[in-house]
């Protein structure tokens, strides 16, 4: 399997390596990131920021963080359309901050941000490319935590998630539709249009696996195996360093450490300190009309088999029920039935740090 875009000229530092974890998130992304930046021979930034902020993993996330993310946002991806970085500039600055056998960033790129990125400006480097998953039931619940703490602590980030949900209105019309079909007018409480955008958030994971060019020349990972099996771990450091890097014992007993395991929820008022549920005791905990929302979003898509063929279980779902609103959603989401351009570039990336 292909996992490697080759550079066109030599690397600027010769025998280091270089590797970028794509994800859309929610994905337990900043641990992971975490992790590996306290390996002594790996310097590894989460997010598409400054070092200053991106190799900060100990960094909570305020309200003043989230209004400049916003704004960031809000100038470069809303109304005009994003203008990607090149890759090189990013393993560029990493290089310049420290000594490493191996650089690497996760979060900064998703799947399908990095195969628009690499046409624009082919990488000069040779960088190892890989995909971080987790099983959509969490990770909805995880992401709806994320933009309901996001809004409440934050206006303008308030209004960019606002935004951001009705343009997906655009982008799902269908979807909308069917939802609205199964419980109704989901625009009328903020709990329920926060699910219903995660939920979209979700369903736009589809691109992970069904990029042209890069899906599938690249492995994907779930973040269950790297954060519960030491052997899994090691492997995935091994792969992404191209065997550059080895994981010793003690640094494995540390990554699997209740203090490090507990670590990278910067977001911790919005996503409490409960640990994560597994999917069927999510699915079970969730109301019913959380529950018919995302089976008729997983279903609308061909979403559930690229995580069936990666040993992700879905046998807690059981059949679809039938609408309790049939026809209602033509008749209340007029707008989002039309062809009306979508307003934004890149919205899977609003979560993160500028």
């Amino acid at each position: 399997m292909m996992n490697e875009f080759m550079p066109s000229r030599s690397s600027r530092r010769e025998g280091s390596h270089r590797f970028l974890i794509t994800s859309s998130g929610a994905a337990a992304t900043r641990w992971l990131g975490g992790s590996l930046n306290r390996h002594p021979d790996i310097c590894c930034s989460c997010g598409p920021g400054a070092l200053e902020v991106s190799l900060d993993y100990d960094r909570t996330i305020t309200s003043t963080d989230l209004d400049a993310i916003a704004d960031f946002h809000s100038e470069h991806l809303v109304r005009g359309g994003s203008q990607p970085l090149a890759v090189d500039a990013l393993f560029d600055a990493l290089e310049r901050s420290r000594d490493a056998a191996a650089y690497g960033n996760i979060h900064a790129e998703t799947v399908a941000t990095f195969a628009n990125n690499i046409l624009r400006y082919p990488p000069q480097r040779p960088i190892t490319v890989v995909n971080l998953i987790r099983h959509p039931i969490p990770r909805t619940e995880s992401k709806a935590a994320i933009l309901r703490g996001d809004s409440k602590a934050s206006r303008k980030m308030s209004d960019l998630v606002n935004l951001q949900f009705e343009d997906r209105l655009v982008r799902h019309a269908p979807l909308a539709v069917a939802i609205a079909d199964q419980v109704g007018d989901f625009r009328e409480t903020s709990e329920q249009r926060h699910f219903v955008n995660a939920v979209f958030d979700t369903i736009e994971g589809l691109l992970e696996f069904e990029t042209p060019g890069v899906s599938n020349t690249i492995r994907h990972y779930p973040i269950e195996s790297l954060k519960s099996d030491p052997g899994a771990f090691r492997a995935f450091v091994a792969h992404i360093t191209a065997g550059r890097v080895g994981t010793s014992d003690d640094f494995l007993a540390w990554v699997f450490s209740p203090e490090n395991l507990n670590a990278g929820r910067t977001r911790k008022d919005a996503l409490g300190q409960r640990p994560p549920l597994e999917p069927h005791e999510q699915w079970q905990s969730w109301e019913e009309w959380q529950r018919r929302v995302f089976q008729v979003a997983l279903e609308s898509t061909r979403l559930r088999g690229h995580y069936e063929e990666r040993g992700y279980d879905f046998s807690c779902l059981g059949a679809l029920p039938a609408p309790r609103f049939p026809g209602f959603g033509r008749r209340i989401l007029p707008a989002a039935a039309s062809t009306s351009r979508p307003l934004t570039s890149s919205p899977a990336l609003f979560n993160q740090m500028p």
